[in-house]
This record gives structure tokens, sequence and C-alpha cells, in this order.
């Protein structure tokens, strides 16, 4: 009978009313049970006061975690232990419940019982305490900034899953938040299967990433004839057969400076299960002497269009970025006009072999991912959905 009124007095104390299924611009995580069942385990088997009292938890279906014990069948926190109490005296059915942090304490009148079930319950709760605290972390961008995950509710806990909605914030090294409008309409979060944990990573986070780079000036360069290979001309010789109105009165035989500067932050699009990154560029294409002052030819502007490859690792989601195609227009020339697309095959090669190399350097840090319970998503499967990205990993 005391048990009982412990179980309920437990049960009171973690749950509150049911807010449904989040569907925000967050990132989003979805812990199967089976996940916090084995964090409460090694939890329970690693204590030594524990190991003392009740001996060695030995498999996960036997013991005091098994299917007799406390999350098995009819146990303490399973549906069938507390719930079904509370539905078989008060007619009330918990669907859900959300988990607070909270701390225990056994009254003394429930005697013998303080001396088994604190470990157990301190354990516990120490456990969901850390999945709380988990998600609370600050991770670095590189050298460029970090990320703050911070828990936008509290935690949501169904029968099959613990559902966390965590907010990303982005800073620059000097701390400023980098924020860019979220997305008119909401993700539509897809179902998550039994025995599986999922992370969906917004749209959201991959533009406030890019803005951070483009901010930084990382997106920014110079490219010289040291920085492509032979067989991509880069003088005034090869511009000459492309657009000799151009030169003006140039000699055929300096070498060119490409300054591409990102002015605009780039856009990221996910959907139909393809990433593509756009990223505005303004070219100044200028002639160069080693020791001697670039002289401006003409100036374009452009767009890369970038087909992006996502790879999980444990706790990241990293990019590897390819050129598609780049489109320029001309936007002014010191001496005659031109068509500028018949510089675009030269452009693209250019590029190919000098800018996109930068970016995935740049980007080699990848996108953090919430740690939550130590799951690890490094095979887990990965879904391109409208504005978001969902890593699913088997329990």
């Amino acid at each position: 009978m005391m048990l009982g009124v412990w179980s309920l007095l437990l049960l009171w104390s973690l749950a509150t009313p049911c807010q449904g299924l989040l569907e925000t611009v967050g990132t989003l995580a979805r812990i199967d049970k089976d996940e916090l069942g084995k964090a409460i385990q090694n939890s329970l088997v690693g204590g030594p006061i524990l190991q003392n009292v009740l001996g060695t938890v030995t498999a996960v279906n036997q013991g005091l975690l098994g299917s007799g014990g406390l999350l098995g069948g009819g146990g303490l926190l399973s549906y069938g232990g507390v719930f079904g109490v509370v539905e078989e005296l008060s007619g009330l059915k918990i669907e859900e419940l959300t988990l607070p942090t909270v701390s225990l304490h056994v009254l003394p009148a429930l005697g013998p019982l303080d001396y088994i079930l604190c470990p157990v319950v301190d354990s516990v709760l120490g456990v969901a305490n850390e999945l709380l605290g988990a998600v609370l972390s600050l991770v670095p961008l590189g050298t460029l900034g970090s990320v703050e995950f911070t828990l936008a509710t509290l935690p949501l806990i169904s029968n099959q899953y613990i559902e966390l909605d965590i907010n990303p914030i982005v800073k620059s090294v000097a701390g400023d938040i980098i924020d860019f409008p979220k997305p008119p309409k909401p993700i539509k979060v897809p179902p998550k299967e039994d025995h599986t944990s999922q992370v969906i990573v917004p749209l959201y986070l991959f533009n406030t990433v890019f803005g951070l780079l483009q901010t930084n000036g990382a997106l920014d360069i110079d490219i010289t004839p040291e920085l492509v290979p032979s067989n991509v001309p880069l003088t005034t010789k090869d511009l000459a057969a492309l657009v000799p109105e151009a030169l003006g009165k140039l000699p055929p035989d300096q070498q060119l400076l490409l300054s591409l500067r990102v002015k605009e932050a780039p856009t990221v699009m996910l959907q139909n299960k393809k990433a593509i990154v756009s990223i505005p560029a303004n070219i100044h294409v200028l002639s160069y002497r080693p020791a001697g002052t670039p002289e401006a030819l003409f100036e374009l502007n452009g767009v890369m269009t970038l087909n992006a490859q996502l790879a999980p690792s444990a706790t990241k989601l990293h990019l590897s970025l390819s050129l598609e195609r780049l489109s320029v227009k001309l936007a002014s020339s010191f001496a005659h006009a031109f068509d500028a697309s018949r510089l675009e095959e030269w452009l693209n090669d250019v590029v190919r072999v000098a800018y996109v190399p930068k970016l995935n350097v740049d980007l080699d840090g990848g996108i953090p991912l919430p740690k939550v319970l130590n799951v690890n998503f490094a095979n887990a499967v990965l879904d391109i959905i409208e504005n978001a990205v969902v890593l699913t990993v088997a329990s």
C-alpha cells in the first residue's frame, strides 16, 4: 500500500499537462524510450550503492530494469505500473507527460524502502536531469563562433519516446547573435518509427551558419595564378580569346587577379531530398603583376549554385559542396561592354578548382548536433525534407 502511495507521489511530481507535438524552427530531438532505459540501466549498474543493495543488473531483459523491473510491463515506471494505478483509481488515462528537473525525498514513514529506493530514484532522476542538462551546451564553430543549445520548452514524454524542442543560438566570436529570418511555414515533422531516435536539423540553422561565414569574410577570396593548376588559364591572353573587347589596349601577356566578394548572405534550400546553396558574388577581374599595382578591367555580378552532400558523424552534420554552375552578368567595364555569358565556362573552371575547396575547408567543422544521452548518429539514415534534415538511428 505504501509503495502505491509513493508511486502516486512520484507520478504527480513528474506529470504536467501535455502540450502536444511541437512544430518549430528549432532543432527537434526525439529520443527513443530504449535509449532512456539504457542510460538509466547504465547509471544503476554503475552505481556502487545499488550494487551493494541489489547486486549487479545482468541484462536488459532481466533484473531491476528488465521485463519484470522498473521499466518492464507492470513495473513502477512502466505504463502498467504507476500509470495503471492512476487509471484504475481515477479513471484518468495518461497519454503523455513532460519531465521537468526534479528532486525527490522518500518520506521517513516509508521505513526500509528508504534504503532500497533512494539509490534507484536518485539514479533515475539523475539520468533525467542529465537529459535536460546535456543539451544546455556551447559548441564551437571552428574559429568563427559557436552554437549554444537551449531547451525551448520542457521535454515531452510519450510512451514511445522523449521529445526535446531545442533552440540553437549561433553566435560570433565576439558573442553577437547571428540571426536570420525564419521560414514562413513550420516544419512538418515526419512520424517516428518505434525503436528509433531522431534529430531534426532546421533550415534556419544552415542559413545562420552560412551567414556567420559571410559576416566573418570567410566567403571572400582573391584568386591568383598561384591558386589554380596550369591547365586552368588565368592570363590576359586567354581572356582575349573569349572577350577581346574587355582588354582595351592592355598587353595580352599579363596575369589576372579575380577578387571575389560575397556581400550578401547565402541562402540554402532543403527540399525533395536535395540540399542546394546559392551564393551571390561580386567578381572584380584585374590585370595582375606580382610587383605592381593591379589594374581593373571589368566587374561581374554572379550567383554560384552549389550542391551540398550531407553526411552525419557521431555529433555533427558534415557538408561537402560541389559547384553546379556559376552564372554572371556584366556590372561595369573599363573598356567596352560585352556579353558576360561568354566567360561563364572559364569562370566555372576557375571557381571549381580555386574557390570550392576553400569553402569545404571552412565547412570542415560541420554543423553541431545536440548531445542527448550520448546517442550516436554516425550511422543515421539521412532524409532531406522541406526546410529540414532528418537523422534517424536505430536504438
